[in-house]
């Protein structure tokens, strides 16, 4: 995907209540957004075949679903 979707955009889209907006936590490089943990990961962050470096991240005792 080549374009930007604003996160506002995105929960609106995710159908997410307000209360489902505040507890979402973000995973950012620098300004980027690279994940909205439980939810989804940029396209320019995923592992791909020319991926040379991983950095694993896990959240741990989250309430959100899919962690």
């Amino acid at each position: 995907m080549e374009t930007f979707k604003k996160l506002s955009d995105f929960f609106v889209d995710e159908k997410l209540s307000l209360v489902e907006k505040e507890r979402t936590w973000l995973l950012l490089s620098g300004n980027d957004i690279v994940w909205v943990i439980g939810q989804r990961i940029d396209d320019r962050f995923k592992v791909t075949s020319n991926t040379k470096n991983i950095l694993e991240i896990k959240v741990l005792n989250s309430d959100q679903e899919g962690d």
